[in-house]
């Protein structure tokens, strides 16, 4: 399993950080070791071992599976997470994990598009001129039909509240927080700028479990007095990966100094 940056044995003897995330956390769009993730190792060496668990298009779903399939062996003291936008909608796409009973239950997905994107990529259709055209239009297709049939699922006893795909990431996020706190571990969650702001119910929640000592919320976009984004105006460009990688191996470091 393939993690970019600095995942070290889970035999050292250092305590370590895991971070969760998607291509922000993964370095898109900048160089090896300039991700925010390698900032931190750099800063926290000495006493840390960083873990990048981050992967290119992930939701809190998948980066939930991944910590229990790979995270957990580092025992890590601390995980932080990142959130982006896309996340609520790639949670219905991709559901990897789901609640049962008040645990965590794990399962291949069902997603066809997973097929229709392996079928296309073969298809004597794409040696045609017609192949961009008819890939989206289908690719778009079928990602509304699964989207429309897993909320289907999720939406049994909407009342009109939050959209079920928020209720889904907060049923998630709060399971894994609580999670974490029994087992001693430390959560931080960050955002991409702004990102939680079109999410209100989100939003609340993570106010919620920040405000009762389940997870430690920090604003990203308050560290930021520059331009912020890559080359091609997607991702964090290397002075962005190196305030928030600075700034999260200080609250590490002042977090540890209060509880001594």
């Amino acid at each position: 399993m393939h993690s970019r940056g600095t995942a070290n044995s889970s035999a050292s003897s250092k305590p370590a950080i895991v971070v969760l995330g998607d291509s922000f956390t993964f370095g898109m769009g900048v160089n090896d070791g300039e991700e925010y993730v390698s900032v931190m190792d750099s800063l926290l060496n000495e006493q840390y071992n960083v873990v990048n668990a981050g992967c290119g298009g992930w939701g809190i779903t998948q980066e939930i599976r991944r910590f229990y399939d790979f995270g957990v062996h580092y025992s890590p003291k601390f995980v932080v997470i990142q959130f982006a936008s896309n996340d609520p909608e790639d949670n219905l796409n991709y559901r990897v994990t789901r609640i049962e009973n008040g645990k965590f239950v794990f399962e291949n997905s069902n997603n066809s598009l997973n097929w229709l994107k392996k079928y296309l990529s073969t298809s004597i259709v794409q040696r045609s001129q017609l192949y961009n055209y008819f890939r989206e239009r289908m690719y778009a297709l079928m990602k509304d039909r699964h989207v429309d049939e897993v909320t289907q699922v999720i939406e049994a006893g909407f009342d009109g509240g939050p959209r079920p795909e928020e209720v889904f990431h907060n049923q998630l996020l709060e399971l894994f927080a609580r999670d974490l706190k029994e087992r001693g571990i430390v959560l931080i969650m960050i955002a991409v700028n702004d990102a939680l702001t079109n999410f209100p119910s989100i939003r609340r929640k993570v106010n919620e479990l920040d405000s009762v000592g389940l997870l430690h919320y920090l604003e990203v976009k308050d560290w930021m007095k520059t331009d912020w984004l890559s080359v091609e105006g997607r991702h964090w460009n290397a002075r962005a990966h190196a305030v928030i990688g600075r700034e999260l191996a200080r609250f590490v470091g002042e977090f540890e100094a209060r509880q001594h």
